[in-house]
């Protein structure tokens, strides 16, 4: 992991330098993706010789998630952007983006100790009857809004699922009340993928007809996060099932997991460019046969960072510690607060003069607005030393209850490469996994260690569920 780390910054200083001489708007994006990117994969190919299930871990999801978004893009030809932005406006988005990812892979060696013995919550492996039952009864409140929206109608909440979106039934306003309290309870959704992970894992372990459940409720998840057209939820999707799956099969095979990763990559990437086309006519009314994809199309987050320093502090003032406070706050619901901020006093499309679209410029550009160049470095110190960390707890899980709390961690480190103002309500699925395991599944636990012998002699023939 330092090879790795010395590898990557050793990149980005490189190209910080190399930036700062370049005058080709155009060639600074595509010299510094073609650089960085093949930085990032010498250092993950370096990792993988300690063995591919190592690799499994938020740190590497951030940075691959930080490159894909910012990045990746420009691998693939793009139109001209050399009358769009000035040469000094491209160096320095691209070189507060090289800061970012350098304090993002420097951060994770940030070590903050913990007291020895503290319970991660994670001691517990959980028998096959209750875990099945865990993942329905998540599965129920993870739905349960979409079905009163639709009077339990299945068929129709599919069918809905395909519309444009905030076309459904459930979709909620731009302010929350009391009736959208269980479209947060929805949230609960991103737990469903770990868990089906870790049940197809061990799928020995529990009957034929939970199995098909359990896939027809995995599928319908992958549909819906399909179907809604935002690709990171997607994206999360696949790889918090991936993950789980594969930490899960200690088992498994070098070449089974390069199939396996292969195969979800494919299907990720497929899924972006389609997503991309149909997300504002809806799934129902996009015909893939007459769909044609030239290059890829991310979000020109890149294009966003640069203007976002043309115009801060310049045009307006940073928002300093307003991005930090709206994160924390924003889960709280409005019904329990009518006084609640409805965003920030400037946000990215205001500042970029944008009506009618939703614009995203990662944690890069909301951490620039925030307090510059300087805020960028401390963010992704931060972000950094959060998902290291989280993987050194996570190194000490022994149990199938501990590997879901981890990877359901998963769902906000990659969502926070996005936008750190949506990390807090990300962190929700995972704090309510915590509780159920600190207040429920101890007591649970406690009970069927002291059941008599004979009653475990008794039902061990139906640990099978």
């Amino acid at each position: 992991m330092a090879l790795s780390t010395g590898i990557i910054c050793s990149a980005a200083s490189f190209l910080i330098l190399h930036v700062g001489i370049q005058s080709n708007v155009d060639v600074i994006f595509t010299e510094t993706a073609q650089v960085l990117g093949g930085a990032l994969a010498l250092a993950l190919l370096q990792e993988a010789r300690s063995g591919l299930r190592q690799m499994v871990r938020a740190d590497n999801l951030m940075l691959v998630s930080l490159y894909g978004l910012i990045f990746l893009e420009f691998l693939f030809p793009q139109q001209s952007f050399a009358l769009e932005l000035s040469t000094a406006t491209a160096r320095n988005g691209t070189i507060a983006s090289l800061w970012g990812f350098f304090a993002l892979t420097l951060g994770r060696h940030i070590i903050v100790k913990t007291a020895r013995g503290s319970d991660f919550g994670a001691r517990y492996d959980v028998p096959p009857r209750l875990l099945a039952q865990l993942f329905f009864a998540i599965a129920f409140f993870a739905y349960l809004h979409i079905l009163l929206a639709v009077n339990f109608d299945i068929q129709e909440a599919i069918r809905q699922m395909a519309l444009p979106r905030f076309w459904q039934a459930w979709a909620r306003g731009s302010l929350g009340g009391w009736n959208t309290l269980l479209t947060e309870v929805g949230l609960l959704i991103f737990l469903v993928p770990p868990l089906a992970g870790l049940i197809f894992a061990r799928f020995r372990s529990f009957r034929s007809l939970t199995l098909l459940f359990v896939v027809l409720i995995f599928a319908v998840t992958l549909f819906k996060g399909f179907a809604d057209g935002t690709r990171s939820v997607f994206l999360i999707h696949l790889l918090t099932f991936t993950g789980a799956f594969i930490l899960a099969r200690p088992d498994l095979k070098t070449p089974h997991i390069l199939s396996f990763g292969v195969v979800v990559a494919t299907i990720g990437v497929l899924g972006m460019n389609y997503m991309l086309a149909f997300r504002g006519i809806g799934l129902s009314r996009f015909d893939f046969a007459e769909f044609e994809s030239e290059t890829l199309f991310v979000d020109l987050n890149l294009i966003n960072i640069c203007k976002l320093i043309e115009v801060f502090p310049s045009r307006f003032d940073y928002l300093g510690l307003e991005i930090p406070y709206w994160a924390m706050i924003r889960p709280i619901p409005r019904a329990l607060w009518p006084g609640k901020p409805e965003g920030l006093s400037i946000g990215i499309e205001e500042a970029l003069g944008v009506e009618g679209l939703t614009l995203s410029a990662t944690f890069i550009g909301e951490a620039y607005m925030a307090g510059g160049l300087f805020g960028v470095i401390v963010t992704g110190l931060l972000l950094g030393a959060t998902a290291g960390n989280w993987d050194r707890v996570g190194k000490q899980v022994g149990s199938n209850y501990g590997l879901i709390l981890y990877c359901s961690g998963f769902f906000a480190a990659a969502l926070s490469m996005r936008s750190v103002l949506q990390v807090a309500p990300a962190l929700l699925p995972t704090l309510a996994l915590w509780l159920f395991g600190r207040v429920w599944l101890r007591r649970v636990m406690r009970s069927r260690a002291q059941r008599p012998l004979r009653e475990i002699v008794r039902g061990a023939g139906r640990d099978q569920y």
